[in-house]
């Protein structure tokens, strides 16, 4: 059996898309590595060689790139490649071997693993008033026209008002928005959307920041296939395309960095926005219902995002409120 064949397969094994383009991506360069070999002919040497080339393939990017900022520094003293990246691998590489019933090397691979400690549990970073606001400036300032500018400052906006994940903002269909449902600039609007693993939920808009999009941004009348577009120009008829969520994780990066917003010396990426939005809704309206809004398939993830302070209602800033003025 071919890793190419198995690869073309992934969608059947995971649900979710992330995970199948990451084990694509970390198969294929397996794949190339050892030649394209049959899974009869791969060995845990072959195995164990990949993982001492990623090593210093990734020790050479963080000496030649600014890119990977303090890796190898005292702030973080990794020169290597994540254990979480190994494992995630070497998992990938055992289901494909188990698969091709090469179940003596696919035993080999589970004792290898098991040879990586489990990363210690990150806490969530959560954003201040004030840091949200120089993001928001500081993204505005990164583009290169009012349009831009004002296309920078929505993503941001919508990222800390929904908690969405980057892949689902970029995905939103502005015509699905009900605006006989939003002319009041009081109250939330709710939409639903098919979030991560094809699973539908609730997102929260407050209704003033909806109304603010649609007069600078977007006009009611106009027939947008997404919230925010761009032209494709590789393309010979110049198309219109989505913002890929790639562009947003640029983005908030490249905005954090500007407004030295930082994080044991690491620029904030979009997740500690959603980290902020989810972190806030527990402490104003509880788990539970935490839970739905963030899409969460497990409580347990929730739980992650509590605080231990009591909450109390009126020290709770409401972010969007207070930045949806920001020119």
């Amino acid at each position: 059996m071919q890793i190419n064949d198995y690869v073309k397969n992934l969608a059947t094994y995971y649900s979710s898309q992330n995970s199948v383009y990451q084990i694509k991506q970390k198969l294929e360069d397996f794949d190339a590595f050892n030649n394209h070999k049959n899974s009869g002919e791969i060995t845990i040497n072959h195995i164990n060689n990949y993982l001492v080339f990623i090593d210093d393939r990734f020790n050479t990017k963080i000496q030649s790139s600014d890119r990977y900022e303090n890796i190898g520094t005292p702030d973080r003293p990794r020169k290597t490649v994540s254990q979480r990246t190994k494992q995630l691998f070497l998992s990938a590489i055992r289901q494909f071997l188990m698969q091709a019933k090469e179940f003596n090397t696919a035993n080999e691979v589970l004792v290898l693993r098991r040879r990586f400690k489990k990363a210690p549990q990150r806490l969530p970073v959560k954003l201040n008033v004030d840091e949200t606001k120089k993001l928001v400036e500081s993204a505005i300032k990164l583009g290169q026209n009012r349009k831009e500018g004002l296309t920078n400052k929505y993503i941001v906006l919508f990222l800390l008002d929904t908690g969405m994940r980057r892949a689902e903002l970029c995905s939103i269909n502005p015509n699905d928005i009900r605006f006989s449902e939003i002319k009041n600039s009081e109250g939330i609007y709710k939409h639903t959307i098919i979030g991560k693993g094809n699973k539908e939920r609730v997102i929260y808009f407050h209704n003033a920041l909806l109304l603010n999009y649609f007069r600078e941004l977007h006009p009611i009348n106009s027939m947008k296939s997404c919230l925010f577009e761009r032209y494709n120009h590789k393309s010979k008829q110049e198309e219109i395309i989505p913002f890929p969520p790639q562009y947003v994780w640029m983005l908030v990066k490249d905005a954090s960095r500007l407004a030295k917003i930082t994080r044991n010396g690491i620029a904030v990426s979009p997740h500690k926005l959603r980290s902020t939005y989810i972190t806030e809704f527990v402490r104003k309206l509880g788990i539970e219902k935490a839970q739905r809004a963030a899409g969460h398939s497990s409580i347990a993830t929730t739980k992650i995002y509590t605080v231990d302070e009591e909450p109390d209602e009126k020290k709770i800033p409401d972010l969007t409120k207070k930045l949806i003025e920001v020119k």
